[in-house]
């Protein structure tokens, strides 16, 4: 299961035009199956290079922060529809996951 999300996931668009990145944490219940997102904390990188003055102007935006947790939701629900459910796994077995969004300006 998190091989399947890891290799479908990418960066979210929004979130890296506005030089974010995070650390979103979250749990596999493997007999259910269901995935719970636990929070991720965001950090803002400086803007680097030729910036877009759009870009400059909707930099407040709300919904710029919540891409990192959509884009995990999105890949989990596709992933859980394919995910076999193998019997006999007890409905508290879980793992946990994380997926880091980092920006290394060099």
């Amino acid at each position: 299961m998190s091989s399947m999300m890891t290799a479908e996931l990418a960066y979210p668009e929004l979130a890296a035009d506005f030089s974010l990145g995070a650390e979103v944490r979250y749990v596999f219940y493997l007999g259910r199956p269901a995935v719970e997102i636990e929070k991720s904390e965001t950090q803002e990188y400086a803007m680097l290079g030729v910036i877009d003055g759009d870009a400059l102007r909707y930099h407040n935006r709300k919904d710029k922060t919540g891409g990192f947790e959509k884009a995990i939701n999105d890949v989990v629900k596709r992933a859980l529809a394919r995910y076999p459910r193998p019997p006999g796994i007890s409905p508290d077995a879980k793992v946990h996951l994380g997926m880091g969004f980092f920006i290394n300006h060099r």
